[in-house]
């Protein structure tokens, strides 16, 4: 359920309420090796989430705003505590919230896009963060182009993430902030060549969201690519 207030022809406020589901899924449930059991009994995870927020679409700018609330019912928290030495599943109850800016702006041929997220996550029955929860992060993109062409550059960053699950989480992951360069140029009406470089200044850095193996429950925490060139060809059809 969600309730629209208009406060002018290009601005609104919201708020909304939901409640959705999820089913574990077949790791979740039914993963059957020596150091990673699935758990058959686990309950479904239901989220129950309140948001309010703000839109805004002017002439040449636009702004966006919201704030959420989710109290999760039977978080299902993929656990290395419970049983010492073995990977499991349970359920937990879990409060998330978070807030997301965007915004962008347009003129003579610049523009400007930007967004930010930040996201808290609390496990209640063991009084101890989530894990695999990102930090406040987010990328500013300034261009600029006319005709068939256009030039500019992307920040990265994220601020460090110390608030961890030490049963979960490889560790406390340092924050970063790295430069994108791009260019593209419209070869046709329905081509654009685009090329560009990646982490400019080959920054070592790791995304907090951390990978584990098919074969392997243990969570690994891998450092992006560093410095990366590439030249593609877009067609529509």
């Amino acid at each position: 359920a969600r309730l629209d207030y208009k406060l002018d022809a290009s601005s609104i406020l919201f708020v909304g309420l939901s409640r959705s589901v999820r089913t574990a899924d077949a790791n979740e449930r039914a993963m059957a090796r020596s150091n990673w059991v699935g758990n058959p009994d686990i309950n479904p995870e239901k989220h129950n989430q309140f948001d309010v927020g703000y839109e805004t679409v002017r002439d040449n700018w636009s702004f966006n705003a919201t704030a959420y609330l989710d109290k999760v019912d039977d978080y299902i928290l993929r656990d290395a505590v419970s049983v010492p030495g073995v990977t499991t599943y349970r359920n937990v109850s879990a409060d998330l919230k978070g807030i997301e800016l965007s915004g962008s702006w347009e003129n003579n041929g610049w523009s400007i896009l930007s967004d930010m997220t930040w996201t808290h996550g609390q496990n209640n029955t063991d009084h101890r963060p989530l894990a695999q929860i990102p930090p406040l992060q987010g990328q500013i993109t300034l261009s600029y182009g006319q005709d068939k062409w256009r030039a500019g550059g992307r920040v990265n960053w994220a601020l460090e993430q110390d608030r961890i699950d030490p049963s979960r989480d490889p560790g406390v992951t340092p924050g970063y902030a790295t430069l994108d360069v791009f260019g593209s140029y419209d070869v046709s009406k329905s081509a654009m060549l685009i090329a560009g470089a990646d982490n400019v200044t080959d920054e070592t850095y790791a995304n907090h969201l951390s990978r584990s193996s098919v074969f392997d429950p243990a969570l690994v925490q891998v450092n992006e690519p560093g410095r990366t060139f590439y030249v593609k060809l877009e067609a529509r059809f």
